[in-house]
């Protein structure tokens, strides 16, 4: 019988001197979406790297919260998700979808 794998949680912890706090993970959610509005209607892959996160596991578990926070509220939609086959976690092909589109516009974000 198949389960689901537990929730991931975000605890805060100091990694390489950089605390990251749910401000940056709500700044973090909106970066992605005006990334991904910005390729729309195409897609693109993301990586913490590629977001200017930190090295270490805190900015990489605020990545994939964020990446499945923002999937499980319908704001974007993902081919793959990528664990140990990079250094970091790897989001293959995200879209932003249109109930994204529309937070976004809500917030007054231009993607």
């Amino acid at each position: 019988m198949l389960t689901s794998p537990p929730p991931f949680t975000v605890e805060q912890t100091t990694d390489d001197a950089t605390s990251l706090s749910q401000d940056a993970g709500f700044d973090l959610a909106q970066e992605i979406l005006l990334l991904l509005a910005q390729s729309w209607p195409g897609g693109r892959s993301l990586d913490p790297d590629g977001l200017h996160l930190p090295s270490g596991d805190a900015a990489d578990r605020l990545f994939l919260v964020t990446i499945q926070t923002l999937s499980d509220h319908g704001l974007l939609m993902i081919d793959a998700l990528l664990l140990g086959v990079h250094q970091r976690p790897f989001v293959l092909e995200a879209s932003i979808t249109p109930r994204g589109r529309d937070l976004l516009a809500l917030l007054g974000a231009n993607g």
